[in-house]
């Protein structure tokens, strides 16, 4: 195969023809890994908690830099637990609706 070919076969995207007549790209769903949310929330606190929740970014970042500054730091004992948690609630939340919408396309 030439390097051509070997690039249109890379951006061919699988498509699955639902029993309604609609064809479902498959791999189409941008959806944050469960696991992956939880790891940069434990690692990068608020900053990491961006890859599945925005708006839990944003809330966390406000609440954390003043909680960390009052405490020296030791707030990073609360913040960073409570971070990993969102993000990962975020993230199952996210795919479970993605799945969701992705049966309703199918049926």
């Amino acid at each position: 195969m030439s390097a051509t070919e070997n690039d249109k076969a890379d951006s061919v995207v699988p498509e699955v023809n639902a029993s309604n007549g609609k064809t479902v790209v498959m791999g189409s769903m941008n959806t944050p890994n469960t696991g992956l949310a939880i790891f940069l929330a434990l690692i990068f606190g608020p900053l990491g908690l961006f890859y599945s929740s925005i708006i839990g970014g944003i809330v966390m970042l406000i609440i954390s830099i003043p909680v960390v500054l009052v405490s020296l730091g030791l707030g990073l004992v609360i913040t960073l637990p409570i971070c990993a948690i969102w993000a990962g609630m975020a993230a199952s939340i996210k795919n479970k609706k993605a799945r969701e919408n992705l049966a309703v396309a199918m049926s």
